[in-house]
């Protein structure tokens, strides 16, 4: 079975799967594997050469310098305009993943990265640090898998490059392996502003100011907008201004306050347009009409919410963060204003949490979990209008889908990841869409194999949960869904791939239980017993005799369970052994009991097997009989002791009397009990408890010191 291609013909009934992790029989080798990474590093090379010509060649970077680039049409005349872009090849406005013809014209005069033994000694330093950054630009960029501190660190050697190119490039990178932080997104729209200067730029430039708008709550970003829109003195793009006051009027009514002089303009000249705005406001903003009382009150919840956030640090647990909102979302369910309005402060609540700790995975479900609604017992029609009440009109969508795409973009957790795929099944999404959106993912994660195998087998359980059993091609397709899985994990990860092998014994599973094909399961368990040390393992071939048990009516169980005892080394042997005898004495005769009973358990590999005699007895430990020494040889303390001990006992004292004990000097000293106790004789008479103290200080941390004072 071909895992690399999932549009095939009617299958065998009783398919042999072919699986492919390790060498030998394996369709992905060791070998292989080095070789798919190396054509993916080679196709990723091939698109940064395509896009930077002049860097990756060695005899460019040693060529002369080229002519002077010319100067584009659309950069600032002024020599003296605070951000400088020194690309002259970009197209400002088109697409961050596009690039024209001229580009590729233009690179030789832009991106000559000179040798730096060729630079005078009339050059400036910052030439050569000009220098230094285009290298370490490129060697970065051809880093195939690259952490989110690489992709910002990428991005921060565009900007100080001042290379528009450059800085496009570096942020379609970031996109791609992360969420684009709000600080980068400002940076580069203020770059895209000072080359903006025809309707066409202006355009474009809104809708990269619209898309930033969509990732996180940031209000230096809406402010930078509000200022934008604000200077251009008239209401144009519409749509604009109603989603960015959707999401920012419940903290920032004043940005509204700045739109009252341009509506008023506009309705002085269009009276219908200035209407119909207007009302598109009114729909997105649901707190646009607010009286000035529940202003107040919102500001008051607003201000106490911030005070705390800012106050507050990375929590370690779901109940701690739950402390971080979940005091204010009560008070603003309570708001005495519609429940529109009180959403919508929840929102706010919300993304100003995920929007500080957009890593934190347990705000983002909470935050799911809130638009989601908890009330299972409400009939549909309510539970609609509720969802549609609690969702947001504005750029920050919290649709379901879009909230989780949002959280798992920030990082992906194992949590997040399996909430995503329930959230698709639920909006019917086809198996093509979750099959583009889960490959988006992967490349994500590829630095936690635990975490993409997790992801795989949630993948896997929605496609079984979603295959008709009785469509051939469905179940067809099923199978190279498994076949695709395993694959992948191995050229990704080699051998340590899912050692436990759990995508195998679901496909085993899923083969005996809901395909109904015995056959097909006990081959998928004999390619994992074939795999090295997966024979040593008694939970898979206990797995293994229970699936047969169970789905084929026991007719391998016996030969299954009898290849396991005859392994040389078998670890958590007893499982099988007891499975193994409960198993004879259920279904065998007196002759193969007696067989099972007389099979000796192979010897554990890594874990010892269980002991089968009683107990254990604590060893007493005999004391051998001393003789007994002279009373002269006694210690004069001894004597004195026993001395006092013969003398008749006295009369008790009177109550209130004061009766001097004498502390006995002779005490037992063990090694096990008192290991950290160290005795020292020949303390003269005068030595105090500080004096020890200070002696013995440089060579640990003393507890305590006791002096025992001779009788």
């Amino acid at each position: 079975m071909d895992g690399d291609n999932q549009e095939q013909g009617t299958p065998d009934k009783n398919p042999v799967p072919e699986c492919s992790k390790y060498s030998g029989e394996s369709s992905h080798s060791s070998n292989e594997g080095g070789e798919y990474v190396k054509r993916r590093s080679m196709v990723l090379l091939r698109n940064i050469e395509e896009a930077y010509p002049s860097e990756s060649s060695d005899d460019e970077e040693d060529a002369a310098p080229g002519p002077e680039p010319k100067r584009p049409s659309w950069a600032p005349a002024d020599p003296n305009t605070a951000i400088e872009i020194s690309s002259s090849s970009v197209e400002v406005g088109g697409d961050l993943s596009a690039s024209s013809e001229s580009d590729e014209e233009d690179d030789d005069e832009v991106d000559d990265i000179e040798d730096p033994s060729s630079l005078s000694d009339s050059d400036s330093d910052v030439e050569k640090e000009e220098l230094n950054l285009k290298r370490s630009f490129g060697e970065l960029l051809r880093v195939l898998y690259k952490p989110y501190s690489d992709l910002v660190k990428l991005c921060e050697l565009a900007f100080k490059l001042k290379d528009l190119k450059r800085i496009e490039v570096a942020l379609l990178a970031l996109d791609k392996g992360a969420t684009v932080p709000a600080h980068i997104w400002l940076k580069y729209l203020k770059t895209c502003l000072v080359v903006t200067q025809t309707d066409q730029e202006r355009d474009t430039f809104e809708e990269k100011c619209a898309k930033a708008l969509k990732y996180h709550y940031n209000v230096p970003l809406a402010e930078f907008i509000v200022d934008y829109l604000i200077g251009r003195g008239e209401v144009e793009n519409k749509m604009l201004w109603a989603n960015l006051l959707a999401d920012y009027d419940v903290e920032r009514p004043d940005i509204g306050q700045k739109l009252l002089p341009l509506i008023n303009k506009l309705q002085d000249e269009k009276e219908a347009t200035a209407v119909k705005f207007q009302d598109l406001v009114k729909e997105h903003c649901v707190s646009w009409e607010l009286n000035p009382e529940l202003r107040n009150t919102i500001k008051s919840l607003v201000d106490e919410f911030k005070r705390c956030l800012e106050e507050s640090k990375t929590q370690h647990s779901d109940w701690d963060w739950a402390k971080l909102h979940g005091l204010h979302v009560e008070k603003a369910l309570e708001l005495g204003c519609p429940k529109d309005v009180q959403n919508a402060v929840v929102r706010f609540i919300f993304e100003r949490c995920v929007a500080k700790f957009p890593t934190a995975d347990a705000l983002w479900l909470e935050y799911l979990r809130f638009t989601l609604g908890t009330d299972k017992d409400e009939d549909a029609e309510k539970k609609d209008s509720g969802l549609v009440s609690r969702l947001g009109r504005g750029f920050l969508s919290n649709q379901p889908v879009e909230l989780v795409k949002r959280a798992v973009k920030c990082r992906p957790s194992i949590r997040l990841n399996h909430k995503f795929l329930h959230v698709m099944e639920h909006a019917d999404f086809e198996v093509k869409q979750v099959d583009e959106e889960i490959a988006e993912l992967l490349p994500r994660m590829v630095n936690d194999m635990e975490m993409t195998v997790e992801l795989h087998l949630d993948y896997l359980a929605y496609r079984v949960r979603n295959t008709k059993t009785n469509d051939e091609e469905a179940v067809a397709s099923l199978r190279a869904a498994f076949q695709k899985c395993w694959d992948d994990l191995s050229a990704s990860y080699g051998d340590q791939a899912d050692t436990r092998y759990e995508i195998m014994q679901l496909w085993a599973q899923v083969e005996y239980s809901r395909l109904s094909n015995p056959t097909s399961g006990a081959l998928i368990w004999r390619q994992i017993m074939g795999y090295p040390g997966a024979n040593q393992s008694g939970h898979l071939w206990l797995s293994y005799a229970q699936m047969e048990s169970e789905y084929n009516v026991g007719l391998g169980t016996r030969a299954i369970l009898q290849a396991a005892m005859a392994q040389p080394l078998l670890d958590n042997g007893y499982l099988i052994q007891d499975y193994y005898r409960r198993f004879e004495r259920c279904y065998g005769t007196c002759d193969s009991i007696a067989e099972c009973q007389e099979m000796k358990l192979p010897p554990a590999h890594y874990t010892k097997p269980r002991q089968q005699g009683p107990p254990m007895q604590r060893k007493q430990v005999k004391v051998l009989p001393t003789k007994k020494a002279p009373e002269s040889a006694k210690p004069a303390a001894q004597r004195a002791n026993l001395e006092a001990k013969n003398k008749p006992k006295l009369a008790p004292k009177a109550k209130g009397a004061v009766v001097s004990e004498q502390r006995d000097s002779i005490f037992k000293y063990s090694t096990d009990m008192e290991a950290n106790k160290v005795f020292v004789k020949n303390v003269p008479p005068s030595c105090s408890k500080q004096t020890l103290q200070d002696l013995f200080a440089p060579y640990g941390q003393i507890k305590d010191v006791r002096l025992v004072q001779k009788m």
